[in-house]
């Protein structure tokens, strides 16, 4: 792949051209980059066509007149992420176009992710939110370091430290979703004083945010639902409030003290799910319960239910079995084979109790069923046998 690479920027700078290579299909070369627009790098072919690729189909770019930023490509494309992290880093001063700019540090949020660099990846990630009107654009890190590790640490200040600054609510709600996952994957026993903001949001709408939102009285009870929690930029100074207004700045100082977690919702692709899961498959059945069952009121009902069948079999591992068997027949009643899972589960926590008779009548209730899935009822045959011993 080096030598792909090398022989394409050496070919390339003899041309006097820039490079682009989308994933599994051949190098555009001698083609110009000209912007970075909703998502998509701009250049024009030989043709002089104009093309619009996504960065997330680019597997790599040259440019002739950034040569730092192609070196880091380069670095990337081989999985050296040391290397290409610093040539990003050096990218950013050469980067005179906004947009040059833009694509560096989407592709540094990358590299850092990737490269164990999670705390920077998290300052990238929050400048980028901050700073950027097309912030749907920016994936959040996804690769924390260990959890309770300095790595993580240095990124929740950094996250805190962002929510002081943050110019708008849509801004302050993704710093807080990140900062709020994090804290449930170092396991900080206190979520609320973590998430818990210094300074109260402003009364009235700074000049910068669209219409529609500023705080009248109209609207302060559907912000305080969500918006309350964050941490605005300095507030305008304001006249002297009239009467009635010094009360509405207590109200929303004491919800910026108290935030309310409940409005909090995990994302499908929560990374503190995926440590539950490592955490279960290395043994490790204590961290694994812990951030399942810490993480159920913050996902939606309708992904619940997997969740409390990986907590239940947790909790029988941990010697808990009364409360797994009442855990897993919550799940009794879902529709397709997690039903049917759950119910051997229940069978297997009443083995674990010595109450043998009752795993042999759910054991037997299991194979009655019609749907059971050929594995599962292999499994479930075996169990009947154990517990008849």
């Amino acid at each position: 792949m080096c030598c792909c690479f090398a022989a394409t920027l050496s070919w390339g700078a003899a041309a006097r051209g820039d490079a682009v290579k989308l994933r599994s299909k051949p190098a555009f070369r001698n083609v110009t980059v000209t912007s970075f627009h909703d998502g998509r790098l701009v250049f024009r072919g030989v043709s002089r066509q104009l093309l619009r690729k996504s960065l997330a189909e680019i597997e790599w770019v040259a440019l002739e007149h950034a040569p730092a930023f192609s070196e880091a490509e380069n670095a990337a494309f081989e999985g050296r992420w040391d290397r290409a992290i610093a040539a990003y880093e050096r990218a950013l001063p050469e980067a005179k176009r906004a947009w040059l700019r833009y694509v560096v540090q989407l592709r540094m949020l990358e590299a850092c992710d990737r490269g164990g660099r999670f705390a920077r990846a998290v300052s990238v990630y929050a400048d980028l939110v901050t700073r950027k009107p097309n912030a749907a654009l920016v994936v959040a890190p996804r690769r924390p370091a260990p959890p309770g590790s300095d790595e993580n640490a240095k990124a929740r200040q950094t996250l805190r430290a962002a929510l002081r600054r943050a110019p708008t609510r849509v801004v302050a709600d993704r710093l807080r979703q990140l900062l709020f996952e994090l804290a449930l994957y170092d396991e900080v026993a206190d979520l609320t004083a973590e998430l818990r903001t210094t300074t109260a949001p402003p009364a009235t709408t700074r000049p910068t945010e669209p219409s529609g939102i500023a705080a009248s009285p109209a609207l302060q009870p559907r912000q305080r639902r969500i918006g309350m929690l964050l941490l605005e930029a300095e507030p305008i100074p304001e006249p002297a409030p009239a009467h009635g207004e010094s009360r509405a700045a207590a109200l929303r100082a004491s919800a910026a003290a108290r935030p309310d977690l409940t409005s909090i919702r995990l994302p499908v692709d929560t990374f503190v799910l995926a440590a539950a899961r490592d955490a279960f498959r290395a043994a490790n059945y204590t961290r694994a319960a812990r951030l399942l069952q810490r993480s159920l009121d913050y996902v939606e009902p309708s992904r619940r239910p997997p969740i409390r069948l990986l907590l239940g079999r947790s909790r029988i591992e941990l010697g808990e079995h009364a409360e797994a068997a009442s855990e897993l027949m919550r799940l009794t009643d879902q529709p397709g084979t997690l039903a049917a899972e759950a119910l051997y589960y229940v069978g297997v926590a009443h083995e674990r109790m010595a109450r043998p008779d009752v795993a042999v009548k759910v054991y037997g209730e299991l194979l009655a069923r019609d749907d059971l899935p050929p594995l599962l009822k292999a499994r479930v045959r075996m169990a009947l046998e154990r517990a008849r011993e």
